[in-house]
């Protein structure tokens, strides 16, 4: 039988695209071919552990990730980490709204003698 562990370090150990393609072809088939081999590959419901068609389906696609995250989430990559890392909303916010969110009140300063010699010399 194959181990969790055995899957996990043969896929990293492909260090290529189509060497990760190659191994998920080749464990689809063997899959279907060999089904007892792949009977200790499920969690605690029942459910297969890897989806050995559904990676596939991945890594073929022009960029694995963006398929990940546009089928999980309507987004590629770059516009889910950008919403994560603003915090925006569905809705798209205006550049006025934008700079609302990061604007600060600078405090108030009384001048003493080291910042008043120094604008003095700013002057110069």
């Amino acid at each position: 039988m194959i181990t969790r562990e055995e899957i996990r370090t043969g896929f990293a150990e492909c260090d290529t695209t189509e060497k990760k393609i190659n191994f998920l072809e080749f464990h689809i088939e063997q899959e279907k071919d060999i089904p007892e081999l792949y009977e200790n590959l499920i969690d605690d419901q029942g459910n297969k552990l890897f989806k050995f068609e559904g990676l596939l389906e991945s890594w073929t696609s022009p960029s694995p990730i963006d398929f990940l995250t546009m089928k999980k989430f309507g987004l590629t990559m770059r516009e889910y980490v950008m919403r994560k890392i603003t915090k925006t909303s569905t809705k798209e916010k205006t550049t006025e709204e934008m700079i609302e969110d990061v604007e600060i009140e600078v405090p108030v300063v009384p001048e003493d003698d080291v910042s008043r010699i120094v604008g003095e010399m700013n002057e110069v």
